[in-house]
Parts: C-alpha cells; structure tokens; sequence
C-alpha cells in the first residue's frame, strides 16, 4: 500500500486533530481509521515533527525522545534550528525555504546535538504542509544515521591508512634496493635521502659510526643543513653525547626541544645542530651482530615534528642501513686484510716451500722450472710431474687466451696490474680457483721467467656464486624472487623484442593464504605457496621464468606463447590444481586467481606495463569470481 503525508494530524505529544487525514490513500485498505495512524506514529523508530511557517516545532513522536534524550515538551513551542548543529544551519535553512515554496527536497544528511552533549547525524526528509491550498508549514522524518557515518569514516581512514602503508612499502624497497646496489654509499646518498623525505619529513639526515673501543663517533654521511663539527669526516666524543646513550641502551632516542640551555646540559654536542636551526630529532641505533656500529640521525627545523609514528618509519629506514654498513666495514676490512697479505707475500717470498700458497715458476715458454709444496697438494702432481709440464696443461682451453694476454702484460711491465682470476685443473681431472700474482724474475738485468702467487679460492667462488643465486631466488619456494624476474625477465623482453617473438605473462594471487595463516597456522600457509609453486613448475616449461613476486602472488613469463594458448595454459593449470586437491587432504582447497596479459612485437609493451595490465585481468577474474560464488554458481 502506498501512501502519502499531506497534512499534519499531530499537535502536541501524540495528540491527534480530527479534522483531515495524516495520510492520503492511494487505495482502499481494510487499515483505516486513526488507530492505525497513531500506532504508526508512536512506534516508528523514526522520529516524525511537524513545523510551522517559522520553523517552530508543532509536534513530535516518542522516537525524538528515545534518539535525543530530549522530552517532546522540552521543544515544542520552539524553533527547530535550535537543535541543528552551526555549521549545517545555513543547508537546513535553505531546503526549509524550498519546502514552503511547495517543493520536496531530496532527503539531506545534517548534524544535530542530543540532551548529553552527543553528536548525531540525522538523515532529514520534509515536505510542505498545505492548508486551504497554502504552505503553512512542513512535516517531515528524521532517521538516525550517526553510527552509519561512523562506520564509513572508519572505513575511509582504513583505505587511506592501507594506502599510506603501501607506499611507504614502495618507498622503503626503492631505498633498500639503492643501498645494497653498492659497496660505495657516497654514490647514492644524496638519492636516497631524497627517496627518504618523501616518507619521513626532515631537513638533515646523516650517519655516524661509533667506535665504542676508541670511544670516538665519526660523521660518515650527510645531508641537508650544514652543521659545523658534524660534516662527512668529522669527529667528535662519545662520552656523554646522545649517540652514547643510543649505544649503551640499543634502542632510538628522540629529542625535541627549544630551549638551547635545556639541551646543552644534556648533550653538549648537539648544540652547533640546534645553532643551526634544529629543533626536532630522532636517532636510530645500527646494529651488527648485537652491537652498536653507528646512528642513523633525521633532524627538522620544526618544533615536534615527530611522532611515534616517524619514530617506527626512522626504524624502518634504519633496519635497511644496517646491513649496508656492515657490508662495507666487512669488504673494507677484506681489502685491507688483503693489501697486508699481499705485502706480506712480497716481504717473504724467499719462504717459497714454507707457505701454504702455491708458488711456482715456469720459464717464458710457460715450461714449469719449479713449485712448491702448496702447488704439488693442491693440483695432486709430485714434483717430477710437475716440471714435466707447461702452464696450458694445468689451464682449460676456454682460458688459455685470457692468460697468454696476462702473461704478455707481465711480460711488458714487469708484473701484472691487479691479481687474475684462473682455474687450474688437477691431476684427478677436477678443477679448483685460484687468485694469481706474477711478475718476472730477471737474471743478470734481462727476464728469463715467471713467478707466480696463487691462492685457493674455490670456496669464495662457491660462495658469491650462491650469494648471486640467493640474491635472484625465493628462499621458501626456490623459485625466482622478484629481482630475478625482473633480472631474467627483461633479458627474455629484449631477445623477444630483437626476434619478433609473441611472449605470455601470467599473473596469479593464493586465494584465502590470509585466512590459511589466521586459522591454520604460517607453516600451513608456507607450505601453501610451496604446492603453488611446485604446481607451476609443472604446468610450465623449464624455459619460461617463474617466480614469486611477493607475499601470495607468482608471475610466469613464456616465450613464442602463439594467440590463444593462454585458454589451454589456464586450464592446464586448473587441472592440476584440481589433481593436487583431489590427492591432499586438506583443510582447505588451493586455488588460484589468474589475470593474463600478451606481448606482441608490434604493441612494444614494457615489462612493467606487462605486469600491471596482468594484475588488472588477475582482480577481473577474482571478482567474476566472487560475483559467481554470491549468485550461487561456481566458476574456476
């Protein structure tokens, strides 16, 4: 039944006037009659008023009472906006305006305050009340929607809190990916505090290095405002400045101040950094193997300009420094180790048969003349054996032309200008690394052989190569990683490019990994991504580059993909998925989301655009998806 207010039946506190109908009926109701009206009325949890031209409250139902705390009496005799929040009295005004003109406004939301004090939120809807064919007035509906607005604002601050998380995670990579690109941080600073400002607000960052035993900090990086006594190279006491108190108690510190004397008799080393204009400032401890090894410093010229907030994102900043330095202390204390090494190998070379690295002598024909007792172990050869072979004996083919040129240098200089890298073969057929030195020896002012210093370093070798394979592949699925991807991928683009070739990318997302780790534990869902994993690798070929992108998500790029083999990949892939279900007894069913994006050599696509048109098709197909499952069907 449709029906329709036209004029007001309510007149104080629930009274009803005889005269003329609260409601219009479209049609004929076995409903009728005034009770009905009053019930309505009265149990409606909405609240219904009725106004006069003035605006001043004629009636009220008990909902008023129920949602404001207010009694009815309290307000009728009086005008409305009394009730209406300020800043929204000038909107209520003017869609009152338009009902006395005999129009009905769409319903609008406005604030409005309750008997304790409370805001609340109002959706208000009115129209004209007409008597003798003239507007005296309006009768309208006010329904509560204050827990509604909370709701939504609690929403758009977790949106806008999601989106500020994502792109401090795609700032903190881009700097982490800077800092460990180099053993020379000097080369990049300068970029990477300004990745840096665009997450963290200041107006100076530097580092220090402690040295706890020396009891000395030294200024190893900064930039922004000059401080003097704080620059690259400075030095400066570790007794009793902040960085001390940073060392000893391994967590960060923050200081904000404007008064100069309250900071001088805490840390009188700050003092220049607050001549200089600093007021705010938040210092990050380095650790390496549980000690201190510098301070990651942010500073601002601005009163309070940090927060825990900045604090936790400084942390973040500062976990990716860390590893950095101590990587370049280490290589830097390698270096030195080996420029000593090698000055001690030329202080003592007349202990030729004492050392343990190989020391050998071949005439310039590369005829050995003699070896040591670190040559004959390493390469398995007695002493006779040895001199009974030339250099291109112990060398492979593939080499032999990089070591006739380093002998040819050695030659014409006199010695080599940096040590060579080799691989000598054994007795036994099997191969070790060496890291060579040479120079020729004279006799009586002119050349007549070869000197060379070799030592083993098979088990380096071993080591960067499966620091290279760590640093391209995922430690939990051994698939590619997202650098390698990104290092293969764009290999495979450019030859496809050069070749003309059509490639397929293929974007897919573990559907509920969330939920898997929630209810059934991190090594469930750990083992979740590495049935993934092993499901693409047998759905693909060896040639095409699979990787874990991050988190829940796996890219696979295929080469010579010809139009339309993507449907026979997908459903490839489906099928085995369902074969894995079908034989694990689990909890929980593995699926996948899929979105699957071509390369022509005609569209010239980058990678990067590759992937973000395969992520879209990847969110279409889970929401087709999602829209299947609510209408009651299923769809793979």
């Amino acid at each position: 039944m449709t029906t329709m207010m036209s004029e007001s039946k309510i007149s104080s506190m629930g009274e009803f006037e005889k005269p003329g109908p609260v409601f219009e009926e479209k049609e004929t109701t076995p409903w009728d009659g005034e009770e009905l009206y009053r019930n309505l009325v009265e149990n409606v949890t909405d609240v219904i008023y009725s106004l006069t031209e003035d605006g001043t409250i004629t009636s009220l139902n008990p909902a008023f009472e129920k949602l404001t705390g207010w009694s009815r009496s309290e307000w009728i005799g009086r005008s409305f906006i009394g009730m209406v929040h300020p800043e929204d009295i000038p909107q209520v005004m003017e869609r009152f305006q338009e009902v006395l003109k005999g129009e009905v406004p769409p319903p609008s939301e406005s604030r409005f305050l309750s008997k304790s004090g409370e805001g609340l939120v109002g959706e208000f809807t009115c129209t004209p009340k007409v008597k003798d064919g003239r507007v005296v007035g309006g009768l309208g509906i006010i329904r509560d929607v204050t827990r509604r607005k909370h709701t939504d604002e609690l929403m758009e601050r977790s949106r806008d809190a999601a989106k500020r998380l994502a792109q401090a995670r795609g700032i903190l990579s881009e700097v982490g990916r800077m800092i460990h690109s180099t053993f020379n941080l000097e080369e990049v600073y300068d970029r990477i505090a300004e990745e840096v400002r665009s997450l963290l607000p200041f107006d100076r960052m530097s580092i220090d290095l402690v040295d706890e035993e020396g009891g000395r900090v030294i200024v190893r990086y900064a930039a922004g405002i000059f401080v003097p006594g704080h620059q690259p190279g400075d030095v400066f006491s570790l007794a009793g400045s902040a960085t001390e108190v940073v060392t000893q108690t391994r967590s960060g510190l923050m200081i904000q101040t404007e008064d100069r004397e309250e900071l001088a008799s805490l840390f009188t080393a700050l003092v220049p950094a607050f001549e200089a204009g600093i007021r705010s400032m938040v210092m990050i401890p380095l650790l390496s193997k549980e000690k201190v090894i510098g301070v990651l410093l942010f500073q601002s010229t601005q009163p309070r300009a940090y927060s825990d907030q900045e604090m936790k994102l400084a942390e973040s900043v500062g976990s990716l420094f860390e590893g950095a330095i101590a990587k370049i202390q280490l290589f830097t204390e390698r270096v030195r180790a080996e420029e000593e090494l090698r000055e001690f190998e030329a202080r003592y070379k007349a202990l030729f048969d004492r050392t343990l690295y190989c020391i050998y002598i071949h005439d310039l024909e590369g005829r050995f003349l003699d070896a040591n007792e670190g040559t004959l172990n390493l390469l398995e050869y007695s002493r006779e054996e040895i001199l009974s072979l030339q250099l291109s004996s112990i060398i492979g083919e593939e080499q032999w032309s990089s070591v006739q040129k380093t002998l040819e240098e050695i030659q014409e200089n006199g010695s080599q200008k940096n040590p060579a890298e080799f691989k000598f073969r054994k007795k036994t057929g099997g191969e070790v690394w060496v890291e060579v030195e040479a120079s020729v020896l004279y006799r009586e002012g002119r050349p007549y052989a070869i000197q060379g210093i070799a030592r083993d370093i098979t088990a380096r070798k071993k080591g960067e190569e499966e620091l290279r394979a760590l640093s391209l592949v995922d430690e939990l699925t051994h698939l590619y990683n997202r650098r390698g991807f990104f290092t293969l991928g764009e290999q495979q683009l450019r030859v496809a490019h050069r070749m003309k070739k059509e490639m397929l990318l293929l974007f897919a997302d573990v559907d509920n990994l969330k939920w898997i780790n929630d209810n059934l534990g991190h090594p469930e869902g750990d083992q979740a991504l590495i049935d993934t994993a092993n499901i693409l690798k047998e759905t693909f070929r060896d040639s095409d580059v699979i990787a874990r992108f991050g988190g829940d998500e796996f890219v696979v790029l295929g080469i010579e993909t010809p139009e339309g083999s993507h449907e026979i990949l997908t459903n490839r892939l489906q099928e085995n998925l369902r074969a894995h279900n079908t034989v694990r007894n689990s909890l929980y069913t593995l699926s996948l989301s899929i979105g699957v994006a071509r390369y022509t050599p005609e569209n010239s696509m980058t990678l990067q655009e590759l992937l973000v048109r395969a992520d879209a098709s990847m969110y279409a197909h889970k929401g087709n998806r999602h829209n299947a499952h609510s209408n009651g069907r299923t769809e793979s």
